[in-house]
């Protein structure tokens, strides 16, 4: 897709923004987010997978590219942040990309289609290692343990989100050459192509709902989502696994999102950690308006042949 585009992922969080300022808005808000998560991103992936399927061989490289990067920074912000209330949320918040919401749209924007295969290894596993992470830290900031019970529920929950459930379908679809008939698929065509805006409306309208707030190690945890963790994993796909281009552009996008709207909500029964994620997601959401433009010009300048 022409450069352009990318300009309008702005211009259409900022509408969700201003126009959410009114209380009778937001309702209608809600349904439009309700219908986004559970139909329409779905059927963007789905629609994705099932034409193209996912390389299993190439999986476990970008499995090992994104991830040594997140829980090694992970277990750096922990241990920064080891003697403070922030001790589970701040390192949560510096490795825990907006995929869906971000990191989706820019790639289908800005190199097309597809490139959101290469995406599916990642977004796959991504809630359910941090947040299993997450719960861990926030066992040991308790001083209790980490039951089974609690990974089970990361797992169950992991398991009914729209977006997992369509990705595993279109998988065993994929691999079984199931054929889907045309019409579903026609349908399904309509609603990934509507799927980009409306993300990044709700995007917008998510932003105008978080209370923002200023507590210590926030820098730090911005810092890592949008400049460290893109940085380690261009240096992975780049010079040790030596990836593709077009996978490569795909894990330094979504390195380079801000941090995930699902923080605060796996955070809200705790006052300070919901405020100081409130707080990473508003304001690293606003400067990867200036960040991730300029991991794009690095993808440009250092890919392009």
């Amino acid at each position: 897709m022409e450069n352009i585009h990318i300009l309008v992922a702005p211009v259409i969080v900022a509408f969700g923004w201003i126009i959410n300022s009114k209380p009778q808005i937001l309702v209608a808000s809600r349904v439009i987010g309700l219908i986004t998560f559970k139909v329409l991103l779905p059927s963007l992936l789905f629609k994705n997978i099932y034409l193209k399927g996912v390389s299993l061989d190439s999986s476990v490289a970008i499995l090992l590219c994104y991830y040594i990067p997140v829980f090694v920074l992970f277990i750096c912000i922990a241990l920064i942040t080891r003697t403070h209330s922030m001790f589970s949320v701040a390192p949560l918040s510096g490795v825990y990309s907006n995929t869906l919401m971000v990191g989706i749209p820019v790639i289908a924007l800005q190199f097309g289609e597809n490139y959101i295969g290469h995406a599916m290894a990642i977004v796959s596993v991504h809630s359910m290692l941090l947040f299993t992470a997450y719960y861990f830290l926030r066992a040991r900031r308790a001083s209790t343990v980490v039951s089974l019970k609690d990974i089970l529920l990361v797992l169950r929950d992991t398991a009914k989100n729209p977006i997992i459930f369509s990705i595993i379908i279109a998988l065993v679809a994929f691999y079984t050459d199931y054929e889907i008939d045309n019409r579903i698929m026609f349908t399904i065509s309509i609603f990934s192509y509507i799927s980009v805006p409306c993300a990044l409306y709700m995007l917008g309208a998510s932003l105008r709902k978080a209370p923002i707030t200023s507590k210590n190690y926030l820098f730090i945890s911005i810092a890592t989502k949008l400049f460290a963790l893109p940085m380690l994993v261009s240096i992975l796909c780049i010079y040790v696994f030596k990836l593709s281009f077009d996978v490569c552009v795909v894990l330094i996008v979504l390195a380079s999102c801000p941090t995930g709207i699902n923080v605060n909500t796996i955070s809200a029964d705790d006052n300070f950690s919901a405020s100081f994620s409130s707080s990473a997601i508003v304001y690293s959401t606003l400067l990867s308006f200036l960040s991730i433009p300029l991991w794009l010009l690095f993808i440009e300048l250092n890919f392009r042949t």
